[in-house]
């Protein structure tokens, strides 16, 4: 839903992206049988509607999965209120920056 949401406009919050997010992205919908054309589709919408946040330095090692360091440096660079995703316990080590991690129900009912 936040996703139809975000790509419809119908939001007053921001998807910040990056680089290694697409990749990561990308990676994730292949792998989860999701066609190559929807895929493609998808994160070219998205790389349209998104802001894109250039990544100035390192913050390596973060998260507790290195995969998900990519999101945990995006959040810092971009200076977010939160990360959404499903993966909360990975992420939590970026609340110690002040970074509030949360699933996508928690995020729906904030906004």
């Amino acid at each position: 839903r936040l996703v139809d949401d975000f790509m419809t406009g119908k939001t007053s919050w921001k998807w910040n992206i990056s680089n290694s997010c697409v990749l990561e992205y990308e990676e994730v919908l292949l792998r989860e049988g999701v066609s190559s054309p929807v895929v493609e589709a998808f994160l070219g919408d998205l790389l349209v509607r998104a802001t894109r946040i250039r990544i100035p330095r390192n913050f390596r090692p973060l998260a507790v999965d290195p995969d998900d360091d990519i999101f945990a440096e995006l959040a810092m660079a971009a200076n977010a209120d939160c990360v959404v995703t499903f993966n909360v316990r990975d992420l939590l080590p970026v609340t110690r920056f002040g970074i509030a991690v949360v699933t996508p129900a928690e995020f729906y009912r904030i906004i």
